[in-house]
C-alpha cells in the first residue's frame, strides 16, 4: 500500500512523464520542467503546481481490512489531486504566446496518450485491488481558473488543469479484535 509519500509521489512522476516527452522539444532541457508555485517560476519553462487535494468520495472505504487473526487495520484514505500545469516562454514578445500554446499543447498530448500513472502496485484499495491512478484533464470555468491562480500581482498565464484520482493512503492505525473462539446454541422445543 501506498503511505505518506504518495502524493509526492505522483508529482514527481507527472514532472518525469513531463520531460521525457517535451524535451528537446519543444522544451530544450529537462530541468526546465518542475514542481513549482506558478507565482515563483524561476527558471523554469514549464511548472507542474498541486493546487489542490480533496478527499474522494467515490472510493470512501468503509470496511475495516483483516490483518491476521486478531488485527484490524482502518481502511486507507482516498483522495483526489488536482494539478495545475503552467506554460512560461522566454521568447521575444511576438511569439511568446504561440510558444506558450505549444508547450501546453504537447502537455495535453502527453498526458492523453498517458492517462495511467504507475505506482508500482502500490494503489491498493480497501478491496485488495491495485487500482490505476488516472489523470484527466479538469475543465474549469474561466473565473475558477482566475481564482486559483490566485497571484494578484502576476499576469496569469495559460495553463492547463488536471485531476488526479484514485489515490489511497494507507492507515497506520490498527484495531485489537476478539475473534469468536465458542459458539453456544440451545434449541427449545
Amino acid at each position: 500500500m501506498a503511505g505518506y509519500t504518495v502524493i509526492a509521489d505522483i508529482s514527481n512522476k507527472i514532472v518525469n512523464l513531463l520531460r521525457e516527452n517535451m524535451t528537446p522539444e519543444p522544451i530544450e532541457k529537462a530541468e526546465k520542467i518542475g514542481i513549482y508555485p506558478p507565482y515563483e517560476k524561476g527558471d523554469f519553462s514549464l511548472g507542474i503546481h498541486l493546487y489542490n487535494i480533496e478527499e474522494n468520495g467515490e472510493y470512501r472505504p468503509v470496511n475495516m481490512m483483516n490483518i491476521g487473526t486478531n488485527r484490524q487495520k482502518y481502511p486507507p484514505l482516498s483522495l483526489t489531486l488536482y494539478y495545475m500545469i503552467t506554460a512560461y516562454s522566454k521568447a521575444e514578445v511576438q511569439s511568446r504566446a504561440l510558444d506558450e500554446q505549444k508547450m501546453i499543447g504537447r502537455v495535453m498530448q502527453v498526458l492523453y496518450d498517458n492517462p495511467i500513472i504507475d505506482l508500482g502496485g502500490t494503489n491498493i484499495s480497501p478491496e485488495g485491488t491495485n487500482e490505476p491512478v488516472r489523470i484527466s484533464l479538469n475543465p474549469l470555468e474561466y473565473e475558477m481558473k482566475l481564482k486559483t491562480w490566485n497571484a494578484p500581482d502576476k499576469a496569469y498565464h495559460l495553463s492547463a488543469f488536471y485531476r488526479v484520482s484514485p489515490i489511497f493512503i494507507e492507515s497506520n492505525r490498527m484495531k485489537t479484535i476478539k475473534r469468536v473462539s465458542d459458539l453456544d446454541i440451545k434449541i427449545r422445543g
